[in-house]
């Protein structure tokens, strides 16, 4: 039997997979197998509590990011109180809990080797705490993630809209609203396409429904369609 020969992949960061803006920050990453590097450049007067809090909706930075400096200085300040400044040349581990700012006038910039995977990938979320989003958001919104008119109405869901209307909206919609994608496949295949899909437009709070339809009905909320 012929031996399996190793895959070889190459890339480089000079023409990355997929690149995004957000306040004072910039993010550029390459996919090589199951893994994400990714480059994140932050400008001078940048703090994560300033200008990534109000985005992600948590008191502090929620991500593991391990950083090697490539330049700038940039402050760590954890929960617990402790905090450690970085630079050019350290590699360092952050856990999940934590406040940054860059020192000086210098953008600090950093490859990241584990912050980037997680970040790039749309949040699951519960019936319970969507049905709650929604309800606490009047500006969330709730999109069937099925191309075809007639599935939404087969699977329509109290307060949704399709994903042909999201579509015609998109202009409208701020980049930083919670979007909930949803859908009735066995493993949620077309929600979580949709959620990748716009949350690498720029759209940071795309939310999948994790178990879709189902889940829904099992809480106790109204399926409209005909599907119920």
């Amino acid at each position: 039997m012929a031996a399996t020969m190793p895959k070889l992949e190459k890339k480089n960061l000079a023409k990355p997979d997929g690149a995004k803006e957000l306040p004072k920050t910039k993010i550029e990453w390459i996919d090589v197998g199951d893994l994400t590097l990714g480059r994140v450049t932050l400008q001078p007067g940048w703090k994560w509590s300033a200008d990534m809090r109000p985005l992600m909706n948590t008191e502090t930075c929620q991500r593991r990011h391990t950083h090697y400096v490539l330049s700038g200085r940039l402050r760590v300040h954890m929960e617990d109180g402790s905090h450690v400044d970085v630079e050019a040349g350290d590699f360092v581990s952050i856990s999940p809990g934590h406040d940054a700012s860059v020192i000086g006038k210098e953008p600090f910039c950093a490859l990241d080797l584990t912050g980037l995977t997680a970040m790039r990938r749309p949040e699951c979320i519960s019936a319970e705490d969507a049905h709650d989003l929604l309800r606490t958001d009047p500006a969330a919104i709730l999109v069937c993630a099925y191309d075809k008119e007639e599935d939404f109405r087969q699977y329509d869901l109290e307060g949704a809209i399709s994903l042909g209307e999201f579509r015609r909206r998109i202009e409208s919609f701020p980049k930083d609203e919670n979007v909930i994608f949803y859908c009735a496949c066995p493993h949620d295949e077309c929600a979580t396409q949709q959620a990748k899909r716009y949350y690498r437009q720029g759209f940071v709070n795309a939310k999948i429904l994790a178990g879709g339809v189902e889940a829904w009905r099992k809480a106790g909320y109204a399926v409209i369609g005909a599907g119920r």
